[in-house]
């Protein structure tokens, strides 16, 4: 095997290998942000309830008629 043909593996094997840790880092963070969420089910009347999702930068509400 040539010394180009080897550098070129080890540029590629190289950049999967970073590709991966940027992808794993994200998810890494991706979870430790979801374990800051804050819900909370309220009923604001008969029949309806509402989650609140809240977290450091936002706040979701979903609402849906109860069985």
């Amino acid at each position: 095997m040539s010394k180009t043909s080897e550098t070129v593996i080890f540029a590629v094997v190289g950049i999967i290998a970073v590709i991966g840790i940027v992808l794993g880092g994200m998810y890494m963070l991706r979870s430790f942000n979801a374990a800051t969420l804050h819900t909370q089910i309220i009923n604001p009347k008969n029949g309806i309830e509402c989650v609140v999702v809240s977290a450091a930068d936002s706040t979701s509400v979903d609402c849906w008629k109860a069985l």
